[in-house]
């Protein structure tokens, strides 16, 4: 890889500025916040949702906002660290949401200079932001009103001449205000009920393009560093379908109520990767990450939620299952999310609950169905997991935590499920070691490269784009983001009780017991009192 074009200049990442727009008034402005330079990457968005949102606001009314910020590596040639993080109250469980997407948009933002975007209010028409390196346009957004998250992608690039932008976008689902709606960007989904703020703020996508170029303090190092980690990345990587084959003698049915046979999962697994069509990547991405498959003549993103549509809701036929992914994918759902909320209903059904659906285990047609009524925002299966089983009185069938739908890799891996109940959002995406997650989340380097980074590896390159290089006080700005993320949630009214997990995933681990008397560890390992709340860190 040629580095000629990234000089020195150095603290680029510190150096960024915050482009504030209001879509009540139509006010664009940019500034610099003193205070916000203390944080970087996930942490910067976490400490601007904070501040910005002080009292129990409703997740989709005008006084919620949405931060996105860029990653400190983002436009520099590091292996799957384009990363931007996405931050609101979410309106999935009431608590603090993030998320986060890699490829073209962080790479043009880092270019366009802007550290974070904090986008507040509500417009009075639909339309989508354009940002062409200092310049930020609201442009109407009408003809793209019902759109795919990928058509508006496409749209947008052919109006603006120009394939390279970076672009993310929301679909009908989103528009429509579905609290498991995602913000989509290069075969990526968000979580946490983000696309419904955007549509709440009928906004339908944001475009940017940045030109500046980007010079690292210590281009050699990191030269150096891209061929090292894209080596342990191509030998460490799994994509979701060779995750699932592998996983295949643990993995949920029927709405985790047990186990899928080997032979299922062999058949869904095996029909989908006889029907792949290629295998695609994120900007400075080192390996094929993403899987496209074809059914019928649909082409679609085959992820770990499509293959969870299938599992959980005893579909093993791979055709349906694409279907499935295509239909979330054109919608703008999470899929990991419509998995869970389609096999509740299905619980339902066969406890013959009167939902207003024809549904039931196995049932391909019916699933695809309830895909497409659910994305009009018109269902109480529309409002998330918790919000329907609430309504039912089912709240033992209800699989979430804190109101997120759960993966499922919660049933097969111990340390997911752990992770998945202390977060603060419901979801969790790393290894075994939480520190060293959270260090990749702050730093915005794409969760499956757990294998690959090390926290020294991490050290070493933010020092040579030109960031801090006292690791203790990283290590301080790390656990304090954990601290803000807490204060955030207690300020919505966050209980002890929310950091837990249903019955049906405690009881394929340790068990209760184990679980509390970790989940205390942990809390009295992060400085805080014995029912979690934030107290003086030793």
């Amino acid at each position: 890889m040629n580095l000629s074009k990234y000089s020195i200049r150095g603290t680029i990442m510190r150096d960024g500025m915050t482009l504030v727009v209001d879509l009540r008034s139509g006010s664009i402005h940019t500034k610099k916040d003193e205070g916000e330079r203390e944080y970087i990457g996930g942490g910067l968005g976490a400490y601007m949702l904070n501040k910005r949102i002080k009292g129990d606001v409703d997740a989709m009314g005008p006084e919620n906002v949405l931060v996105i910020t860029s990653g400190p590596f983002a436009g520099m040639p590091i292996p799957a660290a384009s990363g931007i993080g996405i931050f609101s109250k979410s309106p999935l469980t009431g608590y603090f949401g993030e998320d986060y997407l890699f490829g073209a948009f962080g790479n043009q933002m880092s270019r366009a200079g802007y550290a974070s975007i904090i986008i507040k209010g509500v417009s009075e028409r639909p339309v989508y932001l354009y940002i062409d390196d200092g310049v930020c346009t609201i442009k109407r957004a009408d003809e793209l009103l019902g759109l795919s998250p990928w058509k508006t992608e496409e749209k947008i690039r052919e109006a603006m001449n120009d394939r390279s932008l970076g672009v993310i976008s929301i679909g009908q689902a989103g528009e429509n205000k579905v609290r498991y709606a995602t913000i989509y960007g290069d075969f990526q989904y968000s979580g946490c009920g983000l696309g419904a703020v955007m549509g709440s703020k009928r906004l339908k996508a944001i475009a940017i393009k940045g030109s500046n170029d980007l010079r690292p303090k210590d281009p050699t190092t990191i030269l150096e560093m891209y061929k090292m980690l894209s080596k342990k990345m191509e030998e460490s990587f799994v994509d979701d379908l060779d995750w699932a084959y592998d996983a295949r003698d643990k993995l949920p049915a029927n709405n985790f109520k047990g186990v899928s046979s080997d032979s299922d999962v062999k058949k869904l697994i095996g029909g989908l990767k006889e029907r792949e069509l290629k295998k695609v990547s994120f900007q400075h991405c080192p390996v094929a990450c993403k899987t496209l498959c074809q059914s019928d003549g649909i082409i679609s993103p085959i992820t770990i939620g499509g293959i969870s549509i299938g599992l959980l809701n005893g579909i093993y036929d791979p055709d349906t299952v694409i279907k499935a992914e295509h239909l979330c994918y054109t919608l703008g759902l999470d899929p990991r999310s419509v998995a869970v909320v389609a096999a509740f209903a299905n619980e339902l059904k066969e406890r013959e609950d009167d939902i207003g659906f024809d549904m039931g285990f196995g049932k391909k047609e019916e699933l695809l169905k309830f895909i497409e009524v659910i994305s009009k925002g018109k269902s109480i299966f529309s409002e998330g997991i918790k919000a329907a089983a609430k309504k039912f009185g089912a709240e033992d069938s209800a699989m979430h935590s804190k109101g997120a739908e759960l993966s499922i890799d919660t049933f097969t891996d111990e340390n997911i499920a752990f992770g998945t109940a202390i977060s603060h959002s419901g979801s969790y995406q790393g290894g075994e070691d939480y520190d060293t997650s959270n260090l990749l989340k702050m730093m915005m380097v794409y969760p499956k490269a757990y294998e690959a980074y090390s926290k020294e590896d991490l050290y070493r390159l933010y020092a040579a784009v030109g960031g801090e290089t006292d690791r203790e006080r990283l290590g301080e700005m790390k656990d304090k983001i954990n601290d803000i993320k807490r204060e955030f949630n207690i300020r919505q009214g966050w209980k002890m009780d929310d950091d837990t997990l249903p019955q049906r995933i405690m009881k394929n681990f340790s068990g209760e017991e184990a679980f509390l008397q970790k989940r205390l560890d942990y809390y009295r390992s992060m400085g805080w009192d014995e029912e979690g709340s934030k107290g003086e860190r030793e």
